[in-house]
């Protein structure tokens, strides 16, 4: 069995695991940290977005990137941390207003009356994730690792919580976590 749960939800107590969960691997699922972050995604028509892959910026909305779709181009602005995401999240419906003025200061105000669409999302506020990206509070040290073992060669976890190679927090660390965890199960079914 391939475990894949955010390290919130673990903690929560939702999902119970019987027989309990090794000690040390709770002591993990405890220590370890979730970090919070708040996203404004804006879809605009191609012609009216300037040309950036990524930037950051000194507003609420502290970075921004570029994905171009076929028909039109989205912006996805970030603001994590629990004060920035919680500021953010705190506007509600406006944080996507808030995106567009902060962009309109930087490219202009032609983009204000072109955006298309808008989508806010506070991670932290999801239910059944109830954070954004895994971290490592000090005394932590280790905790990846305890996470990431398999228990008795049958429950194997995966998930960028468990990231070991330096992909902490990423979808690259789930990617590789999620290989790894495959790579184990499967190991185990031929011994």
């Amino acid at each position: 069995m391939i475990i894949s749960i955010p390290l919130p939800v673990l903690r929560s107590g939702v999902v119970l695991f019987d027989p309990h969960l090794p000690s040390k691997k709770g002591e993990a699922i405890r220590n370890l940290a979730m970090g919070d972050v708040t996203k404004v995604m804006l879809t605009f028509a191609d012609k009216v977005i300037p040309a950036f892959s990524y930037i950051t910026t000194n507003g609420l909305v502290r970075l921004w990137w570029k994905t171009k779709r076929e028909r039109n181009t989205v912006l996805t602005g970030y603001a994590g941390g629990k004060y920035q995401a919680t500021m953010l999240a705190e506007r509600g419906s406006d944080a996507a207003h808030q995106g567009i003025r902060e962009l309109s200061q930087m490219f202009g105000g032609e983009l204000a009356g072109a955006c298309e669409d808008a989508f806010v999302i506070n991670w932290a506020h999801q239910p059944w994730i109830a954070g954004a990206y895994s971290y490592t509070p000090v005394g932590a040290l280790g905790s990846r690792a305890i996470l990431a073992e398999p228990i008795d060669g049958r429950i194997f976890f995966m998930g960028e919580a468990t990231s070991t190679a330096g992909h902490v927090g990423t979808v690259h660390g789930a990617i590789e976590t999620s290989q790894r965890a495959v790579t184990d199960l499967q190991k185990s079914l031929t011994a």
